[in-house]
């Protein structure tokens, strides 16, 4: 079992994007968030088999990292 750092972005038109940073191209979207969630775990489920089918180390240290928010004055 592996953890991988998930981000969710609101869309205009609604629903989510997720990405994965540490998988790069591992992009997906849902109308709600629990779809969106779900539909990145089987996206990163077949991210690490297609990884492993070609000879390519899963990355370590997936499981780290942290998003924060930085507010920044706009002129």
């Amino acid at each position: 079992m592996a953890k991988f750092l998930v981000y969710l972005e609101p869309l205009e038109e609604g629903g989510f994007m997720a990405t994965v940073p540490a998988l790069p191209g591992c992009v997906t979207w849902g109308d709600s968030k629990e779809q969106t969630l779900s539909r990145v775990a089987e996206a990163i489920q077949g991210y690490i088999v297609s990884l492993q089918k070609h000879g390519e180390e899963v990355p370590s240290g997936a499981e780290q990292g942290a998003v924060e928010s930085v507010e920044v004055p706009v002129a």
